[in-house]
This record gives structure tokens, C-alpha cells and sequence, in this order.
């Protein structure tokens, strides 16, 4: 393990240990050139950290980005965002016309800020603002030259937009909910949300790097189901009270079957369909004929 996670890998094993072995299943890595930190999925989980960024942040705020990166691996967010998505995800770039590469850019922003809303909900110690950095570990800067602020997507702030334009908005609401109130204000303002320049809310983490990884849903969550269950299974299993209830939920969704109702549907009818025949001493009716 190396050092500059340390003190933060140590809080989570006093304290959340079904996180620390969620992220000790993880391959971890320092590449200078993402921003701040992001995971995706290729023959491992892979939690991927610029040094810089990490050490930039207070322990209590490395503590909760780590719980965040963990959160999209237990959510499935790499295959969900796919089916939520198909024609941003699955479509490759060169086979679309630049306006169509736009709009698609527009939704993956949308949806992956909205997956943020969704688990920032249960981070209060995210930090207010954040800085990004360059390979050369100095901050970037907005369009005004200054070196860019950005905030995490807070749903308290969310809210104060949607309230503004009569939109319902609850908290602890999943990303397809976040997503479709995004959509709503979109349509009743063009501008709300993010202004690209550092001074709006914007997802803490490097979502582009899910790119880089699997693009094979089905093999995405049998990785994704792989590490979850090997941390369950290190933490004591779901009994063991080591498992916030929110995390049992979506770990329930994870490895929810769809219920084939064809099946049952065949089954159904082949029992409906049985003939008993029940013996009887009873002499035949010669009505019905004989054998």
C-alpha cells in the first residue's frame, strides 16, 4: 500500500472496513495525467489517483473521495450508465456527425453528474471546493485565468435550481431520478448546471477513464460482483453489521436476477394443462364406448 494513502486506508479499516476491503480488492495506481482520481474496469477494478490532488486534501476529504470511488464500483455505474445511455455509450464517436457528438457529450455530462448527486448524498465530508491538476502537479485555471474552484454536485443545490423553476427534487434519490430533474431544468433552462469554466458543480472524480476500461456490460458486472462479494465475504458477510444499509441495498440490486416470466408462464400452463386420472371400481358407462 503505498504511503500517500495510508492514513486515509487506516481510517476506513477502523472504522468502515467494508470500504478498506473493497478498495484492497482494487488495483491501485498514480498517473499524473488525470485530473484528481477515478476507477474502471478492465481485468481488475482499478482505482487510478493523481498524487498531487490527493495531497492536496484534508484526511476526512480523502477518506470520503475513496468511499465515492468505492460507491460507483458497488452501483455498477460503468454497465448502468450503458443501458441508461446506449447511444452515448455504445455508439463509437467517428460513426456520429459532430452535432450528434455534442448532444451525446451533453447526456454522458448530465448522467455522470447526476450518478454524483446520487452517491455525494452519504460523503459529508467532501471537500466544499477542489482544485484539478496538470502532469506537472500545478492547478489548473478557468477561462478568467485564476486557478479554477470547483464544488462536488451537492443535491442541496440541485434543489435550490429546481425549486426555482417549480421542479420536485427529494434527497437520497437514485442517478436515474437525479438525471431526469437535470433533463427537466435543461429543458426550462439551457444553462442551468455547470458553466465549464471551474466555478460550477461538477463530479469530483474522472468518469472518462470508465473509456479506457471494459465496454462489455455482462463482463463489467461479473468483475463488479466478483469484488463486492470478496469484501462482504472479508467483512464478516451482511450479518456482521459492517455494512451501512445503503450499501446492502445496492449490493441486493447488484445481484438481483430478473424474474423470467416466461418461464413461469410455461410452467403455468403445463400444470393447468395435467390430466389425472383417478382408478375406480365403478363399471364403465357404455355410453362412452369400450376400450
Amino acid at each position: 500500500m503505498s504511503n500517500i494513502l495510508e492514513r486515509a486506508m487506516m481510517e476506513l479499516v477502523h472504522n468502515e472496513p467494508f470500504f478498506a476491503n473493497l478498495l484492497l480488492n482494487m488495483t491501485r495506481t498514480y498517473d499524473h495525467k488525470i485530473p484528481t482520481i477515478g476507477v474502471n474496469v478492465t481485468d481488475t477494478v482499478n482505482l487510478i489517483i493523481n498524487p498531487y490532488f490527493w495531497n492536496s486534501l484534508k484526511l476526512e476529504e480523502q477518506v470520503d473521495i475513496l468511499k465515492h470511488e468505492c460507491y460507483h464500483v458497488i452501483h455498477n455505474h460503468f454497465a448502468r450508465f450503458a443501458e441508461l445511455e446506449p447511444q452515448v455509450y455504445s455508439t463509437k464517436p467517428e460513426d456520429m456527425t459532430q452535432e450528434q457528438r455534442i448532444e451525446a457529450m451533453g447526456k454522458a455530462t448530465d448522467l455522470n453528474i447526476g450518478g454524483d448527486y446520487a452517491i455525494n448524498e452519504y460523503l459529508p465530508n467532501l471537500p466544499k471546493k477542489f482544485k484539478t491538476f496538470d502532469k506537472d502537479g500545478k492547478p489548473n485555471k478557468g477561462q478568467d485565468g485564476k486557478v479554477a474552484q470547483h464544488a462536488p454536485c451537492l443535491v442541496k443545490d440541485l434543489k435550490k435550481q429546481a425549486k426555482q423553476h417549480n421542479i420536485s427534487c427529494d434527497h437520497y434519490k437514485n442517478t436515474e431520478y437525479y438525471y431526469d430533474v437535470i433533463k427537466q431544468l435543461k429543458k426550462e433552462d439551457p444553462n442551468s448546471g455547470q458553466n465549464g469554466d471551474g466555478q460550477g458543480q461538477t463530479t469530483i472524480d474522472d468518469h472518462s477513464v470508465w473509456a479506457t476500461g471494459s465496454q462489455d456490460s455482462e463482463y463489467i458486472t461479473e468483475k463488479v460482483k466478483q469484488v463486492v462479494g470478496k469484501a462482504v465475504e472479508a467483512s464478516g458477510g451482511r450479518e456482521a453489521g459492517n455494512i451501512p444499509g445503503n450499501v446492502l441495498v445496492a449490493i441486493d440490486a447488484l445481484n438481483h436476477k430478473p424474474k423470467d416470466w416466461r418461464s413461469d408462464l410455461r410452467r403455468f400452463v403445463a400444470r393447468t394443462s395435467e390430466v389425472f386420472v383417478e382408478a375406480s371400481r365403478k363399471r364403465r358407462n357404455r355410453r362412452y364406448g369400450t376400450m
